[in-house]
């Protein structure tokens, strides 16, 4: 099933976003409880942007938390080939994410100054929950949340 067909009911679906510096640390026992609420109160997708920092504690918890759930986890690359200029510990850990997932979504062939903008919108739009972790009034996860709120997203901030 392809992701155009799945989860047309956006209240079914939640997004994440937050910055790639995690400034003061999660406290991952909240995070997966907040996880937790979500998938109780009937979320079972999950979409997630692939990129350092909180979407790898994302997956992390997420992709636990699918042993004993039953949720989709659906990764959006922004460009194909996203993690070639990464470091080798990131760039492995990134291919074996991307092994675990259920679906993958890659936007762009090549990488443009909008893809991560362009995949961001992507997840919002699809999702009627927005998780964030964010701690400063610019950058991609501030123009994520803005552009939630526009869209009259339920932000669950961590």
């Amino acid at each position: 099933m392809t992701d155009e067909n799945q989860a047309t009911d956006i209240s079914r679906a939640a997004a994440v976003t937050g910055h790639r510096a995690l400034f003061y640390g999660i406290d991952g026992d909240k995070l997966k409880k907040t996880f937790e609420t979500l998938i109780e109160g009937g979320i079972d997708t999950f979409y997630l942007g692939l990129a350092t920092g909180f979407d790898t504690v994302c997956f992390k918890i997420l992709y636990e938390l699918k042993k004993k759930y039953c949720i989709r986890l659906v990764g959006c690359a922004p460009f194909r080939g996203q993690s070639e200029k990464w470091n080798k510990e990131d760039r492995d850990f990134y291919r074996e994410m991307c092994s675990l997932l259920d679906e993958i979504v890659v936007l762009s062939e090549t990488y443009t100054p909008y893809c991560m903008h362009e995949r961001n919108r992507y997840m919002v739009d699809r999702a009627g929950t927005l998780v964030a972790y964010l701690k400063r009034r610019f950058g991609g996860t501030y123009y994520t949340v803005r552009y939630a709120r526009e869209k009259e997203r339920k932000i669950v901030y961590v």
